[in-house]
Protein backbone atom coordinates (compact mmCIF):
# COMPACT_ATOMS: atom_id res chain seq x y z
CA UNK A 1 0.00 0.00 0.00
CA UNK A 2 1.12 3.20 -0.87
CA UNK A 3 1.59 6.28 1.51
CA UNK A 4 -1.02 8.89 0.61
CA UNK A 5 -0.70 12.05 -0.60
CA UNK A 6 -0.72 14.94 1.66
CA UNK A 7 -1.89 18.47 0.43
CA UNK A 8 -1.59 21.52 3.03
CA UNK A 9 -3.21 24.41 2.35
CA UNK A 10 -2.48 28.30 2.78
CA UNK A 11 -4.78 28.26 5.80
CA UNK A 12 -3.10 25.76 7.55
CA UNK A 13 0.32 27.23 7.00
CA UNK A 14 -1.48 30.70 8.23
CA UNK A 15 -3.14 28.98 11.14
CA UNK A 16 0.26 27.52 12.26
CA UNK A 17 2.31 30.43 11.87
CA UNK A 18 -0.47 32.34 13.70
CA UNK A 19 -0.32 29.85 17.17
CA UNK A 20 3.48 30.29 17.05
CA UNK A 21 3.68 33.94 16.69
CA UNK A 22 1.20 33.98 19.43
CA UNK A 23 3.07 31.14 21.47
CA UNK A 24 6.62 32.37 20.80
CA UNK A 25 8.39 31.47 24.25
CA UNK A 26 7.25 27.63 25.22
CA UNK A 27 7.41 24.31 23.27
CA UNK A 28 3.91 24.30 23.25
CA UNK A 29 2.81 24.62 18.93
CA UNK A 30 5.61 22.05 18.55
CA UNK A 31 3.45 19.58 21.29
CA UNK A 32 0.53 20.30 19.76
CA UNK A 33 1.33 19.90 15.95
CA UNK A 34 3.30 16.62 17.53
CA UNK A 35 -0.51 15.66 19.04
CA UNK A 36 -2.23 16.76 15.80
CA UNK A 37 0.46 14.19 13.75
CA UNK A 38 -0.30 11.25 16.31
CA UNK A 39 -3.92 11.79 16.07
CA UNK A 40 -3.93 11.58 12.11
CA UNK A 41 -1.64 8.76 12.53
CA UNK A 42 -4.18 6.91 14.71
CA UNK A 43 -6.99 7.31 11.82
CA UNK A 44 -4.20 6.43 8.82
CA UNK A 45 -3.32 3.02 10.98
CA UNK A 46 -7.04 2.36 11.60
CA UNK A 47 -7.13 2.55 8.16
CA UNK A 48 -4.82 0.39 7.00
CA UNK A 49 -5.91 -2.56 9.69
CA UNK A 50 -8.78 -2.69 7.56
CA UNK A 51 -6.57 -2.70 4.44
CA UNK A 52 -8.37 0.54 2.89
CA UNK A 53 -6.04 2.56 1.22
CA UNK A 54 -5.81 6.21 2.64
CA UNK A 55 -5.39 8.12 -0.59
CA UNK A 56 -4.87 11.57 0.69
CA UNK A 57 -4.66 13.55 3.68
CA UNK A 58 -5.15 17.00 3.11
CA UNK A 59 -4.42 19.95 5.94
CA UNK A 60 -6.42 23.51 6.41
CA UNK A 61 -6.94 26.06 9.03
CA UNK A 62 -9.88 24.07 9.91
CA UNK A 63 -8.38 20.60 10.69
CA UNK A 64 -7.32 17.59 9.00
CA UNK A 65 -9.66 15.54 6.68
CA UNK A 66 -9.00 11.80 5.59
CA UNK A 67 -10.01 10.53 1.75
CA UNK A 68 -10.54 6.70 1.92
CA UNK A 69 -10.47 5.43 -1.51
CA UNK A 70 -13.00 2.68 -0.85
CA UNK A 71 -16.42 2.82 1.35
CA UNK A 72 -16.36 0.98 4.48
CA UNK A 73 -19.02 -0.39 6.89
CA UNK A 74 -20.24 1.96 9.82
CA UNK A 75 -18.29 0.26 12.13
CA UNK A 76 -14.74 0.32 10.75
CA UNK A 77 -16.03 3.98 10.18
CA UNK A 78 -16.42 4.41 13.59
CA UNK A 79 -13.72 2.30 14.74
CA UNK A 80 -11.42 4.51 12.53
CA UNK A 81 -13.18 7.83 13.91
CA UNK A 82 -12.31 6.64 17.61
CA UNK A 83 -9.28 5.92 16.48
CA UNK A 84 -7.25 9.25 16.50
CA UNK A 85 -8.44 10.46 19.66
CA UNK A 86 -8.13 7.30 20.94
CA UNK A 87 -4.31 7.75 20.02
CA UNK A 88 -4.11 11.10 21.73
CA UNK A 89 -6.06 9.76 25.24
CA UNK A 90 -3.44 6.69 25.83
CA UNK A 91 -0.41 8.59 24.92
CA UNK A 92 -1.87 11.34 27.59
CA UNK A 93 -2.45 8.26 30.00
CA UNK A 94 0.86 6.86 29.58
CA UNK A 95 2.64 10.42 28.96
CA UNK A 96 1.11 12.16 32.43
CA UNK A 97 2.37 9.03 34.23
CA UNK A 98 6.05 10.49 33.84
CA UNK A 99 7.04 13.54 34.99
CA UNK A 100 9.82 15.15 32.37
CA UNK A 101 6.55 14.20 29.76
CA UNK A 102 3.45 15.58 31.96
CA UNK A 103 2.43 19.01 29.44
CA UNK A 104 3.11 16.70 26.48
CA UNK A 105 0.25 14.71 28.16
CA UNK A 106 -2.05 17.63 28.71
CA UNK A 107 -1.67 18.35 25.00
CA UNK A 108 -2.90 14.81 24.10
CA UNK A 109 -5.32 14.63 26.33
CA UNK A 110 -7.00 18.18 25.54
CA UNK A 111 -6.86 17.53 21.95
CA UNK A 112 -8.28 14.12 22.16
CA UNK A 113 -11.33 15.55 24.71
CA UNK A 114 -11.52 18.19 22.23
CA UNK A 115 -12.20 15.97 19.61
CA UNK A 116 -15.07 13.80 20.77
CA UNK A 117 -16.94 17.16 21.39
CA UNK A 118 -20.09 15.94 19.73
CA UNK A 119 -19.57 18.92 16.41
CA UNK A 120 -18.94 18.48 12.97
CA UNK A 121 -16.73 18.44 11.72
CA UNK A 122 -14.68 17.29 14.84
CA UNK A 123 -14.67 13.04 15.35
CA UNK A 124 -17.23 13.20 18.47
CA UNK A 125 -19.67 14.93 15.70
CA UNK A 126 -19.26 12.29 13.17
CA UNK A 127 -19.28 9.46 15.52
CA UNK A 128 -22.33 10.76 16.88
CA UNK A 129 -24.10 11.34 13.72
CA UNK A 130 -22.51 7.71 12.51
CA UNK A 131 -24.65 6.38 16.16
CA UNK A 132 -27.42 8.23 16.11
CA UNK A 133 -28.35 7.08 12.13
CA UNK A 134 -27.90 4.07 12.85
CA UNK A 135 -30.04 4.01 15.58
CA UNK A 136 -32.84 6.59 13.80
CA UNK A 137 -32.70 7.38 10.63
CA UNK A 138 -30.23 9.46 8.56
CA UNK A 139 -32.06 12.13 8.15
CA UNK A 140 -32.86 12.05 11.97
CA UNK A 141 -29.12 11.39 12.98
CA UNK A 142 -28.11 14.49 10.88
CA UNK A 143 -31.16 16.50 12.66
CA UNK A 144 -29.46 15.57 16.14
CA UNK A 145 -25.69 16.15 15.39
CA UNK A 146 -26.84 19.90 14.01
CA UNK A 147 -28.80 20.63 17.15
CA UNK A 148 -25.74 18.72 19.31
CA UNK A 149 -23.58 20.32 17.92
CA UNK A 150 -24.68 24.09 17.56
CA UNK A 151 -25.46 23.66 21.10
CA UNK A 152 -22.13 23.51 22.08
CA UNK A 153 -20.66 25.94 19.97
CA UNK A 154 -22.82 28.20 22.08
CA UNK A 155 -22.32 27.20 25.25
CA UNK A 156 -18.54 27.67 24.57
CA UNK A 157 -19.50 30.74 23.09
CA UNK A 158 -21.19 32.33 26.03
CA UNK A 159 -18.21 30.93 28.50
CA UNK A 160 -15.85 32.25 25.49
CA UNK A 161 -17.85 35.67 25.43
CA UNK A 162 -17.35 35.93 29.75
CA UNK A 163 -13.64 35.25 29.44
CA UNK A 164 -12.58 37.48 26.56
CA UNK A 165 -14.29 39.62 28.95
CA UNK A 166 -11.48 39.44 31.61
CA UNK A 167 -8.70 39.41 28.68
CA UNK A 168 -8.79 35.84 27.37
CA UNK A 169 -9.97 35.49 24.28
CA UNK A 170 -9.36 31.84 23.25
CA UNK A 171 -12.04 29.79 24.28
CA UNK A 172 -14.31 32.31 22.26
CA UNK A 173 -12.14 31.99 19.15
CA UNK A 174 -12.37 28.17 19.65
CA UNK A 175 -16.30 28.14 19.18
CA UNK A 176 -16.27 30.45 16.57
CA UNK A 177 -13.78 28.23 14.29
CA UNK A 178 -15.98 25.42 15.68
CA UNK A 179 -18.96 27.49 13.95
CA UNK A 180 -17.04 28.07 11.00
CA UNK A 181 -16.45 24.06 10.61
CA UNK A 182 -20.23 23.57 11.32
CA UNK A 183 -21.46 26.33 8.77
CA UNK A 184 -18.68 24.07 6.49
CA UNK A 185 -20.32 21.13 7.12
CA UNK A 186 -23.61 22.36 6.43
CA UNK A 187 -22.69 23.69 3.31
Amino acid sequence: MKPPEVRISPGFWAAAALLIYLDQDSALPLLFFSACAAHELGHIAAAIAFGLPVRRLTLSALGAQLDISRRCSPWQEGVMLAAGPGVNLLSALLMCRCTPWQTAGAVHLLLGCFNLLPVQPLDGGELAELLFSGLFSPRVGWTLCRGMGWTCCVLLSVVGIRLALYGSPGLLALALWLASGMLRCQG
